[in-house]
């Protein structure tokens, strides 16, 4: 098998368990405690992004899986989606980068993992834009 379409295949299960671990992340580290006195709109808010977020990051995860012989393929509807996902995992990392809370170990994780999983997906991009 092809090594760059071992890479697209790690990088999609990792972009998709992310996905799904952000549909447990509120419950999991009690977002609610951090904001107890904020509207409940507010706080309604912050979960459907965070479920928004999921439900793309793992639905487009999955798409990818599905339509990987399409990505390889140069077929243009597959490429802009894996693009599309390309861009979200590099805007994660900027946005960790440039909107940080200190330099904790929370912090490094939430910046290692994001350019692990952009560099595992984008690796495979040579391979698909090699003439």
């Amino acid at each position: 098998m092809n090594p760059y379409r071992i890479f697209f295949i790690i990088g999609i299960f990792l972009s998709a368990g992310v996905g799904i671990w952000h549909f447990f992340v509120p419950s999991i580290y009690k977002w609610h405690k951090y904001i107890p006195d904020v509207p409940k709109w507010l706080w309604v808010a912050i979960n459907w992004c965070n479920i928004f977020f999921s439900i793309s990051l793992t639905g487009l995860s999955i798409i990818l899986l599905i339509f990987q012989r399409e990505v390889f393929n140069k077929e243009i509807v597959a490429i802009s989606f894996y693009s599309l996902l390309l861009f979200i995992w590099f805007s994660r990392v900027i946005i960790t980068i440039f909107y940080n809370w200190g330099h904790d170990l929370v912090w490094k994780f939430q910046l290692i993992v994001p350019i692990s999983i952009f560099l595992i997906l984008f690796l495979p991009l040579f391979d698909i834009l090699a003439a």
